[in-house]
């Protein structure tokens, strides 16, 4: 009963202290950020009030369409790989075999990411993609 009482305390007196924090630090910016990887509109958003112009709400939506393109071209080479195998296995049954599991998989995986992209439209108040 005495350690209930002490993790009680304890995680009572944190959140206090972290919550204390929180209440009293103030945000801060960078101004004047020059972007050498990311788009210039990333940086500029650091210190945006809104959330559709911040740089993070602007940074996932970067990161979902480099990541959109990633998925297409790594199906499109799956396909083209299973396509080469399947025309080249002539009797080989075992490359066929294959060639047909890595065509399904490619289909499973664009089906999938088909099925994320439309969970995150459908979860994120309007939208992700607008």
């Amino acid at each position: 009963m005495n350690l209930i009482k002490q993790i009680i305390v304890s995680s009572g007196v944190l959140t206090v202290l972290l919550g204390g924090a929180l209440v009293v630090s103030t945000p801060t910016y960078a101004a004047g950020i020059t972007c050498t990887v990311l788009p210039q509109s990333i940086c500029d958003g650091s210190d945006a009030g809104d959330l559709e112009s911040s740089s993070t709400w602007l940074l996932v939506i970067y990161i979902v369409n480099i990541l959109s393109g990633a998925v297409g071209l790594a199906a499109v080479a799956m396909i083209a790989y299973a396509a080469f195998l399947y025309t080249t296995a002539q009797s080989d049954e075992g490359q066929t075999k294959k060639a047909k599991e890595m065509i399904r998989n490619a289909a499973i995986g664009i089906v999938a990411y088909a099925l994320m992209w439309a969970a995150i439209q459908w979860l994120v108040p309007g939208g992700v993609f607008n």
